[in-house]
């Protein structure tokens, strides 16, 4: 390595440690903020400190991500085969989105007489939705992305799953779309977004590629009539043989 390669790298390590820094401390206000949610219903202090910090909660996200994006961008200068760790952003979301929820739980304590300020049900799951007031009580469960490993056999249910949860959903941006799609590729269906920087104008770019390579109708096609012709012939029509 050269005297200037070395003084490159010296230089991206230094900015890693500051983004880390700052990362982790945008990583403390949420999680401050979390810890507070669970005390707000019935503390009133808690209460309180949580409603004045919650005034930054978008920025502080916003921060976060640029912060993580910064790092990742850093990460593969420096060797460019990593691999991108998206557990911070996972880790990051999850509370986020608890404490959102706990905000809008707070409110609707507050505000129950009046139906018009009911909370956004859609704040109660991990991803946002187009819901009817007469849901608004409803806590459903948070629905799990799903994962795509370049399996074609699998592609189908990954895109439809994805784009109705991520891709379709105006309330998250395109930036973030990128960080929940690389969190789902593995294996050569990652292999397409390796060494791009996650950036909202390349989301789209890496999506598409991902739809070109693997949305092929006749590949499709023939996969599944080659998974019907390994079908064993049943002996005899029965329950017994049919599930097996």
């Amino acid at each position: 390595m050269t005297d200037k390669a070395k003084s490159n790298a010296s230089e991206i390590e230094r900015q890693l440690k500051l983004l880390t820094i700052q990362r982790e401390y945008a990583f403390r206000e949420i999680q401050i903020l979390c810890d507070l949610s669970k005390n707000i219903q019935t503390d009133t202090t808690s209460a309180s400190q949580f409603e004045s910090r919650f005034k930054r909660i978008d920025l502080v996200r916003k921060e976060f991500l640029e912060y993580t994006n910064q790092i990742n961008d850093l990460k593969l200068k420096l060797k460019p085969d990593d691999i991108i760790d998206m557990k911070p952003v996972i880790a990051f979301d999850d509370m986020y989105y608890t404490v959102d929820a706990a905000r809008a739980a707070l409110s609707e304590g507050r505000t129950r007489a009046d139906p018009q300020c009911d909370p956004d049900p859609s704040l109660t799951y991990g991803f946002s939705y187009h819901s009817t007031k007469p849901y608004a009580q409803a806590r459903l469960p948070k629905l799990e992305l799903p994962k795509f490993d370049g399996n074609i056999e699998h592609w189908q249910t990954f895109f439809d799953t994805f784009s109705t949860l991520v891709h379709e959903n105006n309330n998250i941006r395109s930036i973030e779309k990128f960080h929940y799609l690389l969190t789902c590729l593995s294996g050569s269906a990652l292999s397409i977004a390796k060494g791009v920087p996650v950036t909202s104008d390349n989301y789209k770019i890496v999506f598409d590629a991902l739809i070109e390579r693997f949305q092929n109708k006749r590949i499709l096609a023939a996969t599944y009539l080659d998974k019907i012709c390994c079908f064993i012939p049943l002996k005899s029509s029965n329950y017994a043989d049919l599930r097996n």
